[in-house]
């Protein structure tokens, strides 16, 4: 199933690479390009199933964040001079 999302929704190469992978590898390896290409989508204001520019090309840009384990985040945004920075929330 994850195979044929990408097909759908992903980029050719990132489809491409995922083929090859099988299990828990194929799993987390969809679920990176996944959120990649969602957080590309939203920094650009379209929706879900945009047909636009694919993840990274143009003027965009993706950096991957680390939730924590199990979890996978990314904040994408236009190309240039920008710092990203993450804090942990210890909670109430």
């Amino acid at each position: 199933m994850a195979s044929d999302i990408a097909r759908r929704h992903l980029a050719s190469d990132v489809a491409a690479a995922l083929e090859d992978l099988k299990g828990s590898a194929l799993d987390a390896a969809f679920l990176t390009a996944w959120t990649r290409h969602e957080a590309v989508l939203k920094a650009r204001g379209a929706g879900l199933f945009d047909p636009g520019p694919p993840q990274e090309e143009g003027d965009w840009q993706v950096v991957p964040l680390d939730p924590g384990p199990a979890l996978t985040a990314a904040v994408g945004f236009r190309r240039g001079p920008v710092r990203v920075s993450a804090w942990t929330w210890a909670g109430p």
